[in-house]
């Protein structure tokens, strides 16, 4: 797993780019992006706040304790927060991601939480969008990877081929429940016999 913190140091002057996405009615709220740095210049959560299922895996994971594949799981099932050099009003359009260069590679900035927001981040996107990852990652463009919590030591980044990959095993996952829960569903109304209401 490599962590974010080095994407971060790859290129300390992160940029924004304007944000193509046609799920504009994905659910958000609107923060104003803060950060925790130490005396180590690492963003640390806000103290007393407990790790997210999402961060616990990420550190268990980098500690050898976990596995990719739970990280992954939790990420797909989690709310990310998003900086944004502008203000975002329910439309997802508005929204100009924070993109790092790593290698020539554009990374997209996500944070398991506000907290976890760097200084040269804020620098450049005074505000946040929480949205669900499954829907951000189906966002991404092409040729474009994800770093989760970048300037954070509890953090990763997925290269634009397991963007590709994961945004596959997304739109699996969300055909897989939707057909089941229309499995779940009856498709015909059942008949009732005229004997079993009562008083007919």
């Amino acid at each position: 797993m490599t962590s974010s913190d080095d994407t971060a140091r790859d290129d300390a002057t992160a940029e924004t780019t304007p944000f193509d996405d046609t799920q504009a009615e994905i659910p958000t709220q609107v923060f104003e992006a803060a950060s925790n740095v130490d005396e180590n210049g690492l963003v640390r959560p806000v103290e007393g706040r407990e790790l997210s299922p999402l961060e616990q895996a990420i550190r268990d994971g980098q500690a050898g304790t976990g596995e990719m594949n739970e990280v992954i799981g939790q990420l797909v099932n989690a709310l990310v927060v998003v900086p944004t050099a502008t203000e975002v009003n329910q439309d997802l359009n508005e929204m100009q991601p924070v993109l790092f260069d790593r290698n020539g590679t554009p990374m997209l900035a996500a944070f398991t939480n506000v907290d976890r927001i760097a200084n040269a981040v804020v620098e450049v996107a005074q505000y946040a969008v929480q949205l669900p990852a499954a829907e951000l990652i189906q966002a991404i463009p092409a040729e474009t990877g994800l770093v989760i919590n970048p300037g954070n030591t509890e953090g990763f980044e997925i290269l634009p081929e397991g963007v590709v990959q994961l945004i596959n095993d997304v739109r699996g996952m969300l055909a897989a429940l939707e057909e089941q829960q229309q499995a779940e569903q009856p498709t015909t109304p059942s008949k009732v016999s005229p004997s079993q209401i009562p008083n007919f």
